[in-house]
């Protein structure tokens, strides 16, 4: 395995060092807490439940 892994290395061109990709931008600031977020997240979905489980009687 040897001979095969160093006959694939000098295959390889020599490449400088690519820079550092560049950072993501950092996420915008957020108006509402996440637990508010939560807070509604449950609400709908319950409501829905509630509305589907009176449609279902």
């Amino acid at each position: 395995m040897s001979l095969i892994h160093d006959a694939l290395k000098s295959m390889d061109a020599p490449h400088e060092p690519r820079p550092a990709v560049p950072r993501a931008p950092a996420a915008p600031v957020r108006r509402r807490p996440a637990w508010l977020d939560a807070l509604l997240a449950f609400a709908v979905v319950l409501g829905a439940g509630v509305l589907g489980w009176l449609l279902w009687q």
